[in-house]
């Protein structure tokens, strides 16, 4: 994460390949590569990947797959006022 921090893009892309390929059924890898359908497959309870995806629908403009992420994320972790700040916003 530091790599992506720096904005060294293409390093951070190459660590987290290096990541999934030496474990390729871990969801925080592939969350953190940006494969959250992925990362939601292999863990269902991950609101980190659900949050993620969803901040990708409503940038996108596609605010009902978002309101459903925001709120699947909520369900598994309430206690995130960011998760409640995002699903309105979508």
């Amino acid at each position: 994460m530091q790599l992506l921090r720096a904005g060294d893009c293409i390093a951070a892309s190459e660590q987290f390949d290096l990541a999934i390929r030496a474990a390729p059924e871990d969801a925080f890898a592939h969350n953190a590569a940006g494969q959250f359908g992925r990362a939601i497959r292999l863990q269902t309870a991950m609101p980190a990947a659900y949050y993620n995806r969803g901040n990708v629908y409503l940038s996108t403009s596609r605010c009902h797959l978002a309101v459903d992420d925001f709120t699947w994320a909520i369900d598994e972790q309430p206690n995130n006022p960011d998760y409640f700040t995002r699903r309105g916003r979508a």
